[in-house]
């Protein structure tokens, strides 16, 4: 009977503590899917945000960007002159004249 009793109390000790085990996993699952769902939400949120950000952060233009436009321009007024018959150039912007200038 002493051996029976003994046998139960282990087989009783070790169901609480199955019992506890699957507690704590009911538990703590649920929390963790919880969080990473939600930090996968999150990212997917913040994505077009920081795409639009990226988009409209101000960039420093260029001024030799400008200026080799604006030679450009020059040029395919002056091949337009040319075309139509009119012979007279249009004078030269500054910046057209720094950008020649740089080039030599």
């Amino acid at each position: 009977m002493q051996d029976e009793r003994a046998e139960v109390g282990k087989q009783r000790d070790l169901l609480e503590a199955d019992r506890r085990e699957w507690d704590e996993r009911e538990r703590s699952e649920p929390v963790l899917a919880a969080v990473i769902s939600s930090s996968v939400l999150l990212i997917c949120c913040s994505l077009p945000l920081l795409l639009v950000a990226v988009l409209l952060w101000p960039r420093k233009r260029e001024q030799e960007s400008q200026a080799v436009c604006e030679a450009m321009l020059d040029e395919v007024v002056t091949v337009r002159n040319l075309v139509s018959g009119d012979t007279k150039r249009i004078a030269a912007s500054p910046s057209t004249q720094r950008l020649a200038a740089s080039e030599e």
